[in-house]
């Protein structure tokens, strides 16, 4: 009977994937809006499913297009690869043009959410500093000297 030389069980290594989807899921959808899915198709973007399972799935492609900056050609490949879809870079490119009313909505209800409740201050409590104008208002060579060189206009020295 041959020995084996080598180990029996399985490896228990997740793989990029795997850990991709599990913070897809756990970081980010949560932080969405609840009905983001449903507005997809009230707004038509989503209304036939042709190599996307869902509205989070387009939205993952989108994201990954905007942000690491692929051509069109590699967007695709990059989807086939990981298992997101099964569509071509030509039909990726007609899922954004017609997801634009939706990433609008969208941007829009992530931005309300965000917003402070403070309001700015009044426009005359405001100060503004400009080393260029001198007491008369008027542009003064010796405040841009100084400003230039790191110096101090009341002092006369360096800014330390």
């Amino acid at each position: 009977m041959p020995v084996r030389s080598h180990h029996t069980l399985p490896a228990t290594s997740l793989q990029a994937a795997d850990l991709l989807d599990d913070a897809w899921t756990t970081e980010l959808l949560p932080r969405l809006p609840a009905n983001f899915q449903t507005k997809a198709h009230e707004l038509q973007v989503f209304q036939r499913a042709r190599g996307l399972a869902s509205p989070s799935d387009l939205l993952r492609g989108l994201l990954a297009y905007a942000l690491h900056g692929f051509s069109s050609r590699a967007w695709g490949a990059w989807a086939v690869l990981i298992g997101l879809a099964t569509i071509s870079d030509r039909a990726w490119c007609g899922w954004l043009r017609r997801a634009s009313p939706w990433l609008l909505w969208l941007v829009g209800e992530l931005l309300a959410a965000e917003l402070p409740a403070t309001p700015l201050p009044h426009p005359s409590t405001r100060r503004t500093a400009d080393p260029f104008r001198g007491r008369a208002g008027r542009y003064s060579r010796r405040g841009q000297w100084l400003w230039l060189s790191g110096q101090s206009a009341a002092r006369g020295q360096g800014a330390r």
